[in-house]
């Protein structure tokens, strides 16, 4: 496969300036562009490593944790318009949390509580309205 000057200096310049965030990093990336399909796949392999894998697994947990604590704060706030923040906060990164396996359970008790949380909050909508209507 033949590669161009410019898609290699292109590679070079995604590789050297992208922040994976991981503990391990790839070894001995050359500043060569003539390497960088070896840098390509050595970047592959660090996004496939245990520490990579590990620290996605720690994004998910704290996401499937916040959504179940913005779960109940939907439900909680709720009858005051703030809660309607919090549960649909909490339904996005619920939804993010169902990919963890040490805390799915809590994340799918979070996305329950701000489906609940969303559904109080138009029950009070709904009676806010029927009161300012109906005169009471």
């Amino acid at each position: 496969m033949a590669v161009s000057q410019r898609q290699k200096s292109i590679v070079q310049k995604i590789v050297l300036n992208t922040n994976y965030s991981l503990k391990e990093t790839p070894k001995n990336i050359s500043n060569n562009p003539n390497t960088a399909n070896n840098t390509i796949q050595q970047v592959n392999s660090a996004k496939d490593s245990p520490a990579a894998k590990k620290e996605i697994t720690k994004t998910h947990d704290g996401a499937a944790k916040t959504g179940f604590i913005f779960g109940i704060l939907g439900i909680v706030l709720a009858i005051i318009i703030v809660g309607i923040l919090f549960a649909l906060a909490g339904l996005v990164i619920s939804i993010i949390g169902l990919k963890s396996k040490k805390y799915h359970t809590l994340a799918i008790i979070g996305l329950l509580l701000c489906i609940i949380g969303i559904i109080v909050f138009w029950g009070v909508i709904d009676l806010i309205i029927v009161a300012l209507f109906s005169g009471i």
